[in-house]
């Protein structure tokens, strides 16, 4: 074994050696071939030693090796590996010398392509290493229908102001729906607040909703003081609900950010208004939106309509209401909920005693237990179950079996389930107990 280990070191080193003793007077061609020959990398240690080549590449050599991928249209793997093994490996703290050599050498070969899709690849490249002195470079690219969306995820991966100016200047420019839309884009993606009013003028520069749906998404994610009425004035002419820019929605998110900025008054003066048109509207989720947003703001004032919609009849804005509930109220919530359950609908009932059944605090138990006798239907009978042996009532057991006869088959078949998974230890004592005293139905379950 040792043997083996001693042969394998001596080869790697010597691999090692051989390598870097490489003559330094080869020509560009020379060090390119060098280095593809070994790519891909078959281990750890031949790629760090190709990386280590790659060092003393100089920007121009990149630009030759770089060409090489459009001379060659073909088994291009090697020079594609090597090139974005080495993007990742500048990116490290210690090499931003070699970095630099490398975007200037990515940069310059930008211009010597002549296909799209090679410039793609190495705009792909700068999108992982570029800096703000690569912006010159990429911005005539933004003009260019097949590479904008490479462009602009380049500059948004720089991110500095630099590129926010570029950025903006090509949507000034835009000459296609494409490059507008790609623009925008970027620039809500980055919060480019300097953008807003820009973006703002160009909502109907295009007739086409998917457009001014980018748009109203930039607008939201920038949440510039100038966008709070344009996203009022446009939902209110989608009717507050869904169509195809989704701009009422889209307000509400407009709203979310606002406030995450600290303008509580902007976020609840819009909240408050998609809230109650939505409500107009009957918009289950958009309402359920604007409640979510009004509990963040001000959970007191917003406690009243989370109650209030528990007992709503459509079930997403009643798990919505619940789930402000579970987020933002305090135990004695669950207090409430139990008076509720009397008058409740079966569906209302069966939402509150499953919401009880993880909520709920031990003191509720006794609660709990006395609302099943205000039951009639079975699924709610057995949620009110659930929920008694989830808070480990010691009654739970002989309610399953007293509720058997009670309910449907289906309900039979759920507290079958409840009282094979029930940890209470006396419960097999009480289904014998039981069993001799029961209708026949009930025997088989138990």
């Amino acid at each position: 074994m040792k043997r083996i280990t001693y042969t394998l070191l001596t080869l790697l080193f010597l691999y090692t050696v051989a390598y870097a003793q490489l003559p330094t007077d080869r020509t560009a061609a020379t060090k390119i071939a060098d280095l593809l020959m070994q790519q891909p990398a078959e281990d750890q240690a031949a790629f760090s030693t190709a990386m280590q080549e790659m060092e003393h590449f100089t920007s121009a050599e990149i630009v030759t090796m770089v060409r090489e991928i459009e001379k060659k249209n073909t088994n291009i793997t090697p020079i594609t590996y090597a090139l974005n093994s080495y993007a990742y490996y500048v990116m490290q703290e210690d090499k931003e010398s070699q970095r630099k050599v490398y975007i200037e050498g990515l940069c310059t070969s930008l211009a010597q392509l002549q296909q799209s899709e090679k410039k793609a690849f190495v705009l792909e490249l700068l999108k992982k290493i570029a800096n703000s002195e690569s912006v010159p470079a990429i911005t005539p690219y933004l003009s260019d229908d097949n590479l904008v969306d490479d462009a602009t995820l380049v500059l948004h991966a720089i991110g500095t102001s630099e590129a926010v100016a570029a950025l903006m200047k090509a949507l000034e420019n835009a000459q296609s729906e494409k490059q507008a839309t790609a623009t925008i884009t970027a620039l809500g993606d980055l919060k480019a607040k300097q953008a807003e009013q820009a973006i703002i003028a160009s909502i109907d520069q295009y007739d086409n909703a998917a457009f001014r749906r980018n748009a109203y998404i930039a607008l939201s994610n920038i949440a510039g003081a100038q966008s709070g009425k344009l996203f009022l004035d446009k939902a209110a002419e989608a009717g507050y609900a869904y169509e195809p820019t989704n701009v009422a929605s889209l307000s509400l998110d407009y709203a979310a950010n606002r406030l995450a900025e600290g303008d509580k008054k902007g976020a609840e003066k819009i909240t408050h208004t998609v809230f109650q048109q939505a409500s107009i509207t009957e918009s289950a989720a958009l309402k359920g939106r604007a409640l979510s947003i009004a509990a963040a703001i001000n959970y007191g004032k917003a406690r009243k309509e989370i109650l209030r919609g528990v007992l709503s009849p459509d079930a997403t804005y009643r798990g919505i209401a619940l789930q402000l509930l579970d987020q933002y109220g305090k135990d004695k919530e669950s207090r409430s909920l139990i008076a509720m359950i009397k008058n409740a609908s079966p569906d209302v009932q069966e939402s509150l005693f499953n919401y009880l059944g993880k909520k709920a605090e031990a003191g509720s138990t006794k609660q709990v237990e006395n609302s099943l006798a205000n039951i009639r239907e079975s699924r709610p009978k057995v949620a009110a179950l659930r929920a008694l042996s989830r808070l480990e009532n010691a009654s739970a057991t002989n309610l399953m079996i007293q509720e058997i006869p009670q309910v449907d088959q289906e309900g039979k078949e759920a507290i079958k389930d409840l009282l094979l998974s029930t940890p209470d230890p006396a419960t097999v004592q009480a289904i014998q107990t039981a069993l001799p005293n029961a209708n026949a139905q009930t025997q088989v379950i138990l």
